[in-house]
């Protein structure tokens, strides 16, 4: 990979989950890589991602004229809705433009025309909609415009020539959030009766107190460390 002008990404020592990420600064910030070769037919991405920066051009492309499939970003544009990413663009161009994938945060599939990202870490999961795929040649720079550069910090992104099976989706998932993404932690949980707890992402309980069912709902896993009765 390689970079040019004087921003180059950064490395951020323990930046998720005390593993060591690429920073690619803010929205704008110049920060960007570029691929060796262009790589086409890409059919699943999954990626362990922080778009604290503002969110971008997550997978982008040098081509003019190309469909930009993997964009996201955090930014409103309209009060009533957030999209996938704001820039210059005509509204209508960066809605035609978020459609160009399915996309899953954190395990559940979002419509992108609602949901951006959700600014911490989280595991963005994007599948074109178009049959061929979709293609790429760097991260975080469109078209070579700077002022389209920046806006994440990455961990680690999966990318496939195929689109996976529900299964392989969930494993993959699970294998990058386990990894990346700190878990939610709750001290003591006290029960006075059956509860469910829905795990959207993972769970640790470190004491669970009281009488009642413990039901766990959702994708994520509980994990409780002690019980008193």
């Amino acid at each position: 990979m390689s970079f040019a002008g004087k921003n180059a990404p950064a490395l951020r020592p323990a930046g998720m989950n005390g593993l060591n990420a690429v920073d690619m600064g803010f929205v704008g910030s110049g920060q960007y890589l570029k691929f060796s070769s262009n790589l086409t037919g890409i059919k699943t991405v999954l990626m362990a991602v922080n778009a604290a920066g503002g969110g971008g051009y997550c997978l982008s492309t040098s081509a003019a004229d190309s469909k930009i499939p993997f964009t996201r970003g955090q930014i409103p544009i309209l009060a009533t809705k957030t999209f996938a990413y704001s820039s210059d663009y005509p509204l209508l161009y960066i809605e035609d433009m978020v459609q160009w994938c399915y996309a899953w945060l954190d395990g559940k599939m979002v419509d992108p025309m609602l949901t951006s990202y959700s600014g911490g870490d989280q595991i963005l999961t994007l599948v074109p909609t178009s049959a061929n795929g979709g293609s790429a040649d760097g991260l975080c720079l469109d078209r070579g415009l700077i002022g389209h550069s920046g806006g994440m910090c990455y961990g680690e992104i999966l990318v496939y020539d195929r689109i996976l099976t529900e299964t392989e989706r969930c494993a993959a998932e699970a294998y990058l959030r386990g990894k990346w993404i700190v878990p939610a932690r709750i001290g003591t949980l006290s029960l006075t009766g059956d509860a469910t707890l829905k795990a959207e992402g993972d769970v640790t309980v470190d004491r669970v107190i009281g009488s009642g069912r413990l039901t766990k709902t959702g994708a994520g896993q509980l994990t409780v460390r002690g019980k008193s009765a």
